[in-house]
């Protein structure tokens, strides 16, 4: 690695499109492996981090504390943010490679998988993507409204994102008052009417893609049953390994919480068919083996079977692969390198993980980078910031890591008057406010 540092002494200048975990772990790599460097994250939001603020939820407060180690990382000299600029809209690929010798994408997986099924236009169909934005306050999901007002809600998939939309609508709204939950989506679940919650697995027992953590931490709710819709040899693991060891103890767990006033139902080995209702949902049809169909009725269903990554305009994407193709995080196009072009993170894997899981992958991007810097900074640049010129002239409102922390400090001080570590602004034209002032 040192080698590869000392190859030459020219400023390797890198643009990074994403502000999330995988966008900040390359820049803290780069900014501590490749000196003389600088780096530069391009953000379509106005404000960083990525998932950390607007899909972690608002319960995990030591998952949110990952932003204190990324604030670390901006306050390098080399580091630049440049928020509320969505690449491929207000500013081009080709412009970018004018001003930076490598560009990696680090988008991140942050649509929700379509669930293709008779009835999936409904009103009272969400997906567990923008119910996640809803509680985080998040700009685009700000305003939504999920219908709380029945008792039973049904979520497809059996994933950790389902266990948090689960857990979020299950705990008391007493117990989310003082974590930093969006305050708009706070007065929704205090007057939710919501007893009876349905996680549906198509899969068995032990082929969910939940960990056994999380569906411990769900037992630990207050006033909350959980009964799991299995049969006990279902739920006895198929191999005497670690991993199963812990899911099993995790399904003891689970299974003792029982006779409460609201109920989780875990229902495994169940396929989907149809939403049911003429205008709103009212319930799910689901497909069990040897053609056995079972009705669960709702009022709402919450669609989380996973996430799937967009297009970069100008760049190759496997749609059946959800990602860019890569080899070890240099762009390809049908087997050939393009020159100059990186992934990281889960647009490079074309994967859901946990966020510790992006540093080894950002990590062999780096180490590529690193290996090319000698013929990348041959070419030569732009030099300064001249796009901002043009993001001004087409009317960009472009926020810097300094302005996000006024909007940072705004939030922290709303959040202080209401016992909460935030409270959220819930719009772009709120946070400009202020900036102007």
């Amino acid at each position: 690695m040192k080698e590869s540092m000392k190859s030459n002494n020219l400023p390797l200048r890198t643009a990074i499109i994403g502000a999330g975990p995988a966008a900040f772990f390359c820049a803290d790599y780069l900014l501590r492996l490749s000196q003389p460097c600088s780096v530069a994250l391009f953000e379509r939001r106005p404000y960083p981090f990525g998932l950390v603020r607007d899909a972690v939820a608002p319960d995990k407060p030591n998952i949110r504390a990952a932003a204190h180690a990324f604030t670390r990382t901006a306050q390098h000299p080399g580091f630049a943010f440049f928020g509320n600029v969505c690449v491929g809209r207000d500013l081009s690929l080709e412009e970018l490679k004018q001003y930076y010798h490598a560009i990696i994408v680090a988008t991140g997986a942050s649509s929700p998988r379509t669930l293709e099924m008779q009835g999936g236009g409904l009103a009272g169909s969400e997906d567990a993507v923008s119910l996640a934005g809803w509680y985080n306050g998040r700009l685009d999901c700000a305003c939504l409204r999920p219908d709380l007002a029945g008792p039973s809600v049904v979520i497809i998939g059996a994933g950790n994102a389902a266990l948090d939309i689960a857990r979020i609508l299950a705990t008391p709204a007493v117990e989310l008052e003082h974590t930093d939950i969006s305050c708009a989506a706070w007065e929704v679940l205090r007057d939710s009417h919501v007893t009876e919650i349905h996680i549906v697995a198509r899969r068995g027992p032990y082929d969910v893609c939940f960990a056994p953590q999380e569906l411990e931490l769900l037992s630990r709710v207050p006033g909350c049953g959980i009964e799991l819709h299995a049969a006990p040899a279902r739920l006895e693991p198929p191999a005497p390994d670690a991993a199963a060891s812990r899911m099993r103890k995790a399904y003891a767990v689970a299974g003792a919480s029982q006779g409460r006033a609201r109920r989780i139902h875990l229902h495994f080995d169940m396929n989907p068919v149809a939403l049911l209702g003429e205008e709103k949902v009212t319930g799910v049809l689901f497909e069990k083996p040897a053609d056995e169909f079972v009705h669960i009725a709702c009022g709402m269903v919450v669609n989380s079977i996973g996430q799937t990554a967009c297009p970069v305009a100008g760049l190759p994407f496997e749609e059946g692969g959800n990602r860019i193709p890569n080899i070890g995080g240099r762009v390809v196009k049908e087997e050939t390198i393009i020159p100059g072009f990186y992934v990281a993170g889960a647009v490079k894997r074309g994967a859901n993980s946990v966020i510790g899981a992006n540093k080894p992958d950002c990590l062999e991007t780096v180490r590529g980078i690193l290996d090319d810097r000698d013929r990348l900074t041959e070419t030569p640049l732009d030099e300064g910031d001249g796009f901002l010129l043009s993001l001004r002239e087409r009317g960009v409102r472009v926020v810097t890591f300094q302005e996000w922390l006024q909007i940072d400090a705004r939030e922290r001080n709303r959040g202080e008057l209401k016992g909460k570590p935030r409270d959220r602004l819930l719009s772009l034209e709120a946070m400009m406010a202020v900036l102007d002032q």
